[in-house]
């Protein structure tokens, strides 16, 4: 049959894996270059034209107009360099996961979780401290 999903003796038969592959293929990267490493590869590009400018500026004897960055590109690229940081260091540990035992694995994932669910808990305890505090500081200049 070509249809997606065929009925076979009262249970549904998803169609091929081809058309699956198809759909999901749609909106990818065709060149499998992701989205955080474009942005890295267009701010190395802005880097060495950065460098070029400044290379023919010093043979031809001129100044070098600095480029002018405004603080939320700054804060921008740090950002992004700090996901792109932590988006490593988790294929690491994903990786570092896959060479471990299944035993291993489990107590592993066990312990992220159980610091994960503590850390939360944490910041939510700092939070009501700090709401608090800033009550108490209402009141006493009031």
């Amino acid at each position: 049959m070509d249809v997606d999903e065929a009925d076979a003796g009262g249970m549904d038969v998803a169609g091929s894996e081809d058309d699956d592959e198809e759909e999901d293929g749609e909106g990818s990267d065709l060149d499998g270059v992701s989205a955080d490493e474009e942005e890295a590869n267009e701010s190395e590009d802005d880097e060495e034209a950065q460098r070029q400018l400044e290379l023919e500026a010093e043979l031809t004897g001129g100044a070098v107009k600095p480029k002018e960055t405004k603080p939320k590109t700054k804060k921008e690229a740090a950002r992004k360099a700090h996901a792109k940081k932590m988006a490593e260091e988790a294929e690491d540990i994903e990786r570092a996961k896959g060479m471990l035992s299944k035993k291993k694995r489990k107590l592993f994932e066990q312990m992220q979780y159980t610091n994960n669910k503590k850390s939360a808990e944490d910041e939510k305890l700092r939070a009501k401290r700090r709401r608090l505090e800033k009550q108490l500081n209402k009141k006493a200049k009031a």
